[in-house]
């Protein structure tokens, strides 16, 4: 199949980078056990050596429709602006997420260097505004860095224009000698990000938070019922701990800060993709960024599957690097018990992502869970031994 989509043959080697993208859905019933929602998997090539350097084949599985539909790219039927925009001279960022985004680089009528994405049409005006609001508030106010000047929106095709910033993803530049001192800069970034005053957002929805914490431990217990008693407990202490959080505790925040949206280009820093930006707890968002390092960069993913690496002590060191300058940023402690809480919460979230996704992976699966069990532990020590 592989070498289908990518033209390949004996006398021509695979393409220059094959992606697949999975996903099951899955709803919970009344009795714990779960109900199929659909899945797709998604096969994606990019060759650059072709008229058409990316090309994906789709296969997506609905119950309700009892059948098993498939679209070759650019015709997915839920994102109408692929197939008018993918034409032109564009440069298609992997992963394209089927029925949800793609995001690419082409130009403006005039030339100007830009970022197009394309998404529903029901959603795309909700995210351009948000694109706007952010826009101008950075332009109002000092701060560490720049984001994306909205270029444009077409509502009907759902596709939306960015100005294009430069600079390297922070993925690719962290190292095992500079990621201290890289993520201490993003420390406080962060800080100035949870500051700016964007006005008319939605609230975080916390309870929405607290119910997919629940699908989400039953999902990897499913998956893995030898978790259960350990996963149930955890959930039992969450929910004993769960924060105390009043209007007052909201800020700004950026609703995916991760490497990924971090742009360096020397001493000039970018922040992008505001899509799904909200008004909610910044502890919420410190510790998503803690627990996403160690699936979205390279450096410390590597070493997190490596059996024969250590424990992941620069991770832990990285970390304490990144809320040093959050926190010298913000010229105050935050409430790390409360950092602690989110984070438990997310390495439970991002374990049921990775089984979502059909990217388990043995060794990083039970560093998780032993990660997951030891924070645990110093949350119950944290709140005087509660059991």
């Amino acid at each position: 199949m592989y070498r289908l989509l990518a033209g390949a043959s004996p006398d021509r080697p695979l393409a220059d980078s094959i992606h697949v993208h999975s996903l099951i859905r899955g709803e919970l019933t009344a009795d714990r056990g779960w109900t199929l929602e659909g899945f797709h998997t998604s096969l994606q090539v990019r060759d650059a050596s072709r008229r058409r350097p990316f090309r994906a084949l789709t296969f997506l599985y609905a119950p309700e429709a009892g059948r098993v539909d498939c679209w070759e790219f650019p015709h997915d039927p839920f994102l109408p602006g692929l197939a008018s925009f993918f034409q032109a001279d564009v440069d298609v960022f992997l992963p394209y997420v089927p029925r949800r985004r793609l995001t690419f680089r082409t130009r403006m009528a005039d030339g100007t260097p830009a970022i197009g994405k394309v998404v529903r049409p029901s959603t795309v005006a909700d995210i351009y505004d948000r694109q706007v609001k952010v826009s101008a508030a950075v332009k109002a106010a000092p701060t560490t860095f720049a984001v994306a000047r909205p270029l444009g929106i077409n509502m009907t095709e759902g596709v939306f224009f960015q100005e294009l910033r430069p600079g390297t993803e922070l993925t690719h530049l962290l190292d095992q000698d500079n990621c201290r001192d890289l993520l201490r800069a993003v420390g406080r970034i962060h800080r100035d990000l949870h500051g700016l005053n964007v006005p008319d957002l939605p609230a975080w929805n916390f309870s929405k938070y607290l119910q997919r914490l629940v699908t989400y431990v039953e999902w990897i217990s499913f998956l893995r019922p030898d978790q259960r008693p350990v996963l149930d407990g955890v959930r039992d202490l969450l929910f004993r701990q769960v924060p105390d959080l009043t209007p007052a505790d909201y800020a700004f925040c950026h609703g995916d800060f991760s490497c990924h949206q971090l742009l360096t280009d020397g001493d000039r820093w970018s922040v992008v993709d505001f899509d799904g930006c909200v008004r909610g707890d910044p502890h919420f968002e410190i510790a998503k960024l803690i627990a996403s390092l160690k699936y979205n960069v390279p450096l410390f993913r590597d070493r997190f599957r490596d059996p024969a690496q250590p424990e992941p002590d620069l991770l832990e060191q990285a970390c304490a690097s990144y809320l040093q300058g959050y926190e010298e940023q913000a010229q105050h402690t935050m409430n790390r018990t409360r950092i602690l809480w989110y984070r438990i919460a997310w390495e439970v979230h991002h374990l049921a992502r990775r089984l979502k996704r059909d990217q388990f992976h043995p060794v990083a699966f039970d560093r998780a869970i032993a990660l997951i069990g030891d924070l645990s532990e110093q949350l119950r020590r944290d709140q005087g031994g509660d059991s």
